[in-house]
């Protein structure tokens, strides 16, 4: 009967000590995780719907893109990166609404997007181009009236 006691007590042991590992695993794979509020890297292209800079903040695509900056004195630092498609820097005023983008950030636990890079791959253009094919292709026939009440293309 001792012998069986003994296989018990140490059947119980092995499983309260692996009970406490597996735990102390899972608490540390938590940890892991919560240790930054951000997902990895997030990106896109898409054209710029709304830029208010006085907020630090862009609408692309309907999401919300956070800009990164601080504030020496009066003036503004940028920590976002603002490019062109030749990847040369350029300044945060030459975006405008309808520009083409190319935005890589993070995005946090509340959604948005704050930014690391927003590059500027198409200017927005006041004229649409369309090629002569496409114009042909593009416009219906206007319909007109018959009497009788008809539509006729």
């Amino acid at each position: 009967m001792k012998f069986l006691k003994k296989i018990n007590t140490f059947h119980t042991l092995v499983f309260l000590i692996s009970i406490l590992l597996f735990s102390a695993g899972s608490c540390l794979a938590g940890d892991q995780n919560s240790s930054t509020d951000q997902e990895p890297a997030f990106e896109f292209t898409a054209r710029i719907m709304k830029i208010d800079l006085d907020h630090n903040l862009m609408i692309v695509a309907e999401e919300e893109i956070h800009l990164l900056s601080t504030t020496q004195g009066n003036k503004k630092i940028w920590q976002t990166h603002f490019v062109d498609a030749a990847k040369k820097t350029i300044p945060v005023q030459r975006f405008k609404n309808k520009d083409k983008v190319f935005v890589l950030g993070n995005r946090t636990s509340s959604g948005a997007i704050e930014a690391e890079v927003v590059a500027l791959l198409v200017p927005a253009t006041d004229k649409i181009k369309i090629s002569p094919q496409q114009q042909d292709n593009t416009v219906p026939p206007a319909p007109t009236y018959q009497e009788g009440g008809v539509w006729k293309n």
